[in-house]
């Protein structure tokens, strides 16, 4: 009983919740307006294997062939991003609507919004066995949860492609803006791999890590050149490397830029293709070999720090030789202590020796090493220069290491007899007083720089939103709560970031659009009113003329009430997604709006009518009380009576008057009858001023003629 009782109040919740919800449905204009327009018919099941049938054949590969080749790829991944885009667009309106927060996901919206996404394949609404709402699909059928569930996870399944698909065709677009690009892409036939470039980059360290010859100048001369070759290539692979860094996006999905592709040829030479795996990861095909991009971003992210070192070094080393070049002094002067130190590595192998020898030449020896880790260490921190003149970020990442380096060497001094520990302690001290202000900076400018990188997926977000409009208004309110989440991250980048220059450029790019996506938001919020505002003055107007007849001052307020709502729906601007369907309003309202005035003009005239009879009416009565009667007065009387019939006759059905002229009508034939005898009684007189002629003298009876006018 208890587990009977239990399903029996579950299907009295369901069903007085579905009573109440097709009442509601059976009240909304609206809802039935949509079920007399919906032309399509799909299942869920069935736009499932649809959308996998296209994600199956879709294109997620950019080729670079050439310029005809890869605009007709561009147009085929747009047309199959639109469609998705269409799908996934209902899909969450239908998501949207639902109440995330009550038992039962059903409203009224959700089922206008399943219906504009499977059409007439829902047939029928009702319940199960146990209770459970279901929708019916002629004889099949299946629970509203069930088909939601289907609807929230396809919406998943086509997310990630549709943002891909996206990009590609954004990116592909972006590269044919680019003549030179397309060339470079069809003319580089060169291939470079990962490790040839780390082949090339360790062969270029050895030419600047060399010792100068300062006794030799013709071969000094040779190394200078060779340095300053190495250097200028080096510098053009870190220009690379920043470039790939920089404009590498990671978000929902990697994307690079077209200004990342032209590094990529400079570096690796030959590029055939951009496409996404089927895990969704970016790959860059190279002809010979495909390279994933996130693989390349981290290859580049720990090469450049050595290339940037190497740089440094090479700028310290062709300016050293440039130095002793012009400096014969100078030049004996570093000879000397090039040999100072090949004797200090000599007599680090002789000391290696001697420990063998004697403990006390050992303590010596290796208080000595400390001493020159220590001077080491030391000469490695007067290399660092001041962090506010850092140039860049990876400058400051330089000295972080650099003084973790040289904390690093130093704390390995033991704490031993005759040991440089105490000494070693207080370096260490000074050098975390120097690395403080570093990392401080440091954290400040990468803080800053994820901040800049979030704003470029916001506003990639934003973009790839408004594609393809027209939208609702919901959409153009996402991309611009998009837009000002933007714009609000770079106003709060600091004006000494290294990223200000083009967090500033970014925030006027943005602002701009900024007030674009809010003009067309305003537009849509605009027509949305306008919309509203007219289907209420309808409605106002429609109320009112409910059980005519109605007076004049209804039928005016009705007319005026119809000519705002169709001036509101004039007002609605042609590229809003609202324009076409509100179309089909206007003229509806415009087609009452004739009829309403019509019938105001049938009004106006039958009141004019009745008030002329009214005055035909008082004419008659002022002849009645005109005696002696005359022939040529009572055929007067009898005239404006036939004319007052006539005009009362004519007063159509159906106005405030028709009823009244109906009841005057009759008493005037009644009036017209007594005139008319006392008409032919005096015509049988000889002379109605004669003594015997009675019925001219004495007054007849009319009936209330007047009275029955009084109203108007």
């Amino acid at each position: 009983c208890e587990e009977y009782e239990h399903k029996i109040i579950n299907i009295i919740a369901s069903a007085k919740f579905l009573q109440n919800f097709i009442d509601t449905c059976l009240s909304d204009a609206g809802f039935l307006h949509i079920l007399t327009q919906v032309q399509s018919k799909i299942s869920i099941d069935q736009l499932h294997e649809k959308v996998s049938a296209v994600l199956i054949t879709a294109e997620k590969r950019l080729n670079f062939d050439s310029l005809p080749v890869m605009q007709q790829n561009l147009h085929r991944m747009s047309q199959v991003q639109v469609q998705l885009r269409n799908v996934y667009r209902q899909l969450d309106i239908v998501t949207k609507k639902i109440n995330k927060q009550a038992n039962n996901p059903l409203n009224i919206d959700v089922i206008k919004a399943l219906i504009g996404v499977l059409g007439k394949s829902i047939t029928a609404l009702g319940l199960d066995e146990n209770g459970v709402i279901i929708l019916y699909n002629n004889s099949q059928y299946e629970s509203v949860k069930s088909i939601i569930n289907k609807c929230i996870n396809l919406k998943q399944i086509i997310e990630k492609p549709i943002l891909q698909l996206a990009y590609l065709v954004s990116f592909g677009k972006e590269c044919t803006q680019h003549p030179g690009l397309i060339t470079a892409l069809e003319e580089i036939h060169s291939n470079k791999s990962i490790s040839d470039i780390k082949n090339d980059v360790k062969t270029k360290s050895r030419i600047i890590k060399n010792s100068l010859s300062f006794g030799n100048q013709g071969v000094m001369l040779c190394q200078l050149e060779q340095i300053k070759i190495v250097q200028k290539d080096l510098i053009s692979i870190n220009k690379n490397f920043q470039n790939i860094i920089n404009t590498i996006e990671k978000g929902k999905i990697t994307y690079i830029k077209s200004t990342t592709l032209e590094s990529l040829l400079l570096l690796f030479g030959s590029i055939c293709a951009v496409e996404f795996s089927p895990k969704d990861e970016l790959f860059i095909d190279f002809n010979s070999q495909n390279e994933k991009v996130l693989d390349i971003l981290s290859f580049c992210q720990k090469l450049q720090p050595k290339i940037e070192t190497l740089i440094q070094e090479g700028e310290g080393k062709i300016k050293e030789a440039q130095e002793c070049l012009k400096n014969p002094l100078l030049m004996k002067q570093c000879q000397r202590q090039q040999r100072r130190k090949s004797v200090q590595i000599t007599t680090a192998i002789v000391a290696s020796i001697l420990i063998l020898i004697s403990p006390g030449v050992w303590f010596g020896w290796k208080r000595f090493s400390q001493e020159q880790v220590r001077w080491n260490a030391q000469t490695l921190m007067s290399s660092i220069g001041d962090v506010t003149q850092a140039k860049d970020i990876n400058e400051i990442r330089l000295m972080r290491d650099k003084i973790k380096q040289a904390i690093a060497s130093v704390e390995i001094i033991p704490n031993s007899f005759a040991s440089a520990y105490l000494a070693a302690h207080q370096d260490i001290s000074k050098f975390r007083v120097q690395l403080d202000p570093v990392e401080k900076r440091l954290q400040i400018e990468e803080d800053t720089a994820a901040k800049f990188e979030s704003t470029k997926q916001l506003a990639m977000d934003a973009a790839i939103l408004v594609q393809n409009p027209p939208h609702p208004a919901t959409v153009w309110n996402e991309a611009s709560n998009k837009w000002q989440e933007a714009i609000t991250i770079l106003e709060s980048i600091p004006e000494d970031s290294f990223v200000s220059v083009d967090a500033k450029t970014k925030l006027e790019q943005y602002r701009n659009n900024y007030a674009v996506i809010s003009a067309r938001l305003s537009s849509e919020i605009q027509a949305s009113d306008s919309i509203e505002n007219a289907k209420k003055l309808s409605w106002e107007a429609v109320k009112i003329t409910q059980n005519p007849p109605h007076s004049s001052t209804t039928w005016k307020q009705a007319s005026n009430k119809l000519e705002q709502a169709i001036k509101l729906l004039g007002t609605m601007p042609k590229n809003s997604p609202l324009y076409a369907q509100e179309q089909q309003r206007l003229q509806e309202y415009k087609a009452n709006y004739t009829t309403i005035n019509k019938r105001l003009i049938i009004e106006d005239n039958a009141v004019l009518k009745f008030k002329q009879a009214q005055k035909l009416a008082k004419q008659v009565e002022r002849i009645a009380q005109n005696m002696p009667y005359t022939l040529a007065g009572l055929q007067d009387a009898l005239a404006k009576i036939k004319q007052a019939t006539n005009v009362l006759s004519s007063i159509p059905s159906g106005t405030t008057v028709s009823v009244q002229a109906s009841e005057v009508v009759q008493i005037y034939s009644r009036n017209y009858n007594t005139i008319y005898n006392r008409f032919q009684a005096i015509n049988t007189c000889s002379s109605p001023q004669s003594s015997d002629c009675f019925d001219a003298n004495y007054s007849f009876y009319l009936e209330s003629i007047d009275s029955s006018l009084s109203s108007l």
